[in-house]
């Protein structure tokens, strides 16, 4: 082993070589296809692939190139990557966003299509920029307000590289130990969409059929609602909730954000801290088991019950129950697709990602309700049983993040020479 003079490989094989990226690979930039471009030719024989960062999941040979959007052959606004290039997003949050663990999108194309070699495997090149070692040095150059690397400090990366035999074995072996570990991590999302398929196949069955046998039901006039037990009663959702209008003085309390995940958590617990507003003077307060909607996203089921006091945007919806319904069993309720299709109808706004749940909207909408001890006990019998799931989900998620950690360590070891590949 030999000294590589790069911090972040540290040794290599002393057979190995170090230069630049530019001495190893072409590098250039293409463009975004604009939205009156999108579909436009859709004839094969007409047209070649576009890929959007979108169609990358950093697997080899696993670019989709199905997406639907074409480029014309002879279109010369776009640069075509022929068969054997690698692709990586060097800009946006595809390409990393910096001091968070969001990774660059990587793709190898074996076809030609839209959007590097010289005596280099272009395989060898595709795992060399996956590696961790390269992702890190990669966020350490990373300027500007969106948060990308130009292709002029690129070409002065530091690049390691054994002979043209060596690259072959290194990557027929990656090839086959990272198709293991994909495979290993595809079965494990699969498990996780069926348990989060159960998830709300459960909540759906027990808020909206409780405990009641099959001759117990009536049918609703609202098709959302359907066939639901005859003892339960429909009502609006105005005679269920308050919206709470009180806004902080002082801005001294704990600020809150909403995550698909998570739900409401402190902003400081976020996975990626959100822009902080200077001033939380009059930021809507909320407490301890208020229900809160992110109005621009309800349809998407971004609302849940508060476990805090503290504040949220204004532009956030706060209630507070009338005494009628369980708020947790609400959560529960309207995250079904039943209601969640009837947020979608009821939100209004000037164009798609723009449109809000309003108040008045939410308040229309009708919904059957059992008396509120059953309300409760049908919440405690969901939180054993989702939990479970939630378990279950959980160590699924677990197994993934280290099989993952587990590949770029093995790429690294190998593109670096620290595991020896014969």
């Amino acid at each position: 082993m030999k000294e590589s003079g790069i911090q972040w490989i540290g040794q290599i094989p002393s057979a190995w070589t170090v230069c630049r990226l530019k001495d190893v690979a072409k590098l250039y930039t293409g463009n975004s296809i604009k939205d009156e471009e999108k579909q436009d030719y859709m004839d094969p024989a007409d047209a070649i692939p576009y890929i959007a960062t979108k169609d990358v999941d950093n697997v080899l040979y696993d670019t989709n190139y199905d997406n639907g959007l074409y480029v014309k052959y002879d279109d010369t606004s776009f640069r075509t990557a022929d068969a054997g290039c690698t692709l990586m997003c060097i800009e946006g949050g595809s390409a990393g966003k910096k001091k968070t663990l969001l990774t660059r999108k990587v793709a190898f194309v074996n076809k030609l299509c839209c959007f590097m070699p010289v005596n280099i495997d272009e395989r060898f090149l595709f795992y060399y920029l996956c590696s961790p070692n390269f992702e890190d040095e990669f966020k350490k150059n990373m300027t500007g307000l969106i948060g990308g690397v130009s292709v002029s400090v690129l070409r002065t990366f530091k690049f390691v590289m054994p002979d043209k035999q060596q690259q072959k074995r290194i990557v027929n072996y990656l090839d086959i130990k990272c198709h293991e570990i994909d495979e290993v991590i595809r079965n494990a999302r699969s498990s996780i969409a069926e348990y989060r398929k159960l998830r709300i196949s459960h909540i759906t069955e027990v808020v909206t059929k409780g405990f009641y046998s099959s001759d117990e039901y009536k049918i609703s006039n609202y098709d959302w609602i359907g066939k639901f037990p005859a003892a339960w009663k429909e009502i609006k959702i105005k005679w269920l909730l308050c919206e709470r209008k009180e806004r902080s003085e002082t801005g001294t309390e704990e600020p809150l954000s909403m995550s698909q995940k998570y739900g409401l958590i402190p902003s400081k617990e976020m996975d990626t801290i959100p822009n902080m507003a200077s001033s939380f003077v009059g930021a809507k307060v909320v407490h301890k088991g208020d229900l809160v909607f992110n109005k621009l996203k309800a349809h998407l089921g971004v609302f849940a019950v508060s476990q805090y006091d503290g504040l949220v945007s204004p532009d956030y919806a706060v209630y507070y129950s009338t005494g009628r319904a369980n708020m947790d069993y609400l959560e529960y309720l309207f995250k079904t697709p039943q209601y969640i299709c009837e947020f979608q109808k009821k939100s209004s706004g000037v164009g798609e990602g723009l449109t809000r749940l309003y108040t008045e909207d939410l308040f229309s909408i009708y919904c059957a309700l059992p008396e509120l001890y059953e309300q409760e006990r049908l919440t405690d019998y969901l939180a054993k049983k989702v939990g479970e799931i939630d378990d279950l989900i959980k160590k699924k998620e677990e197994a993934i993040s280290e099989m993952e950690l587990y590949k770029k360590s093995v790429i690294y070891e190998c593109i670096t020479g620290k595991r020896g590949v014969s």
